[in-house]
């Protein structure tokens, strides 16, 4: 049995959701000449610059705006939550015994609830990163 860990989200106020990003850059496009000073150069940096944190916060590092930029994998991206999910979902079924009963690391049984709570858990988690609440 694989032994997988579920990404906690960042519990930083300052954390970018991918929500909050395109909310900024929806103010930059909806007042340009206000925030970038009537400055064509200005206004490219600054929208590179939010595309960049939004590229990094969806976990697309072969993507880059800029030639110089290297987006390195790190576990706050929408990418690393996704990863988790379906690696839990793929080791509790997808493994060497196909008849054996999947087990925590402590060896007791998993059952359909804590694999609904962890599924939920993981869900909670990408809606967070995003930036809305699931409806219960």
């Amino acid at each position: 049995m694989t032994t997988i860990k579920l990404h906690e989200p960042k519990n930083n106020d300052q954390q970018d959701t991918v929500k909050s990003i395109i909310e900024e850059i929806q103010e930059l496009t909806f007042t340009p000449c206000e925030i970038s000073g009537n400055d064509v150069q200005v206004f490219a940096d600054l929208l590179t610059d939010k595309l960049e944190r939004l590229i990094k916060a969806l976990g697309l590092n072969d993507v880059s705006l800029s030639a110089e930029s290297k987006i390195e994998q790190s576990d706050s991206t929408l990418k690393a939550p996704l990863q988790d999910l379906f690696m839990l979902n793929d080791s509790m079924f997808y493994n060497d015994d196909k008849h054996g009963t999947p087990r925590f690391t402590d060896g007791r049984e998993i059952t359909a609830k804590d694999l609904a709570d962890m599924n939920i858990k993981a869900l909670s988690n990408i809606a967070e990163f995003i930036g809305f609440e699931l409806e219960e």
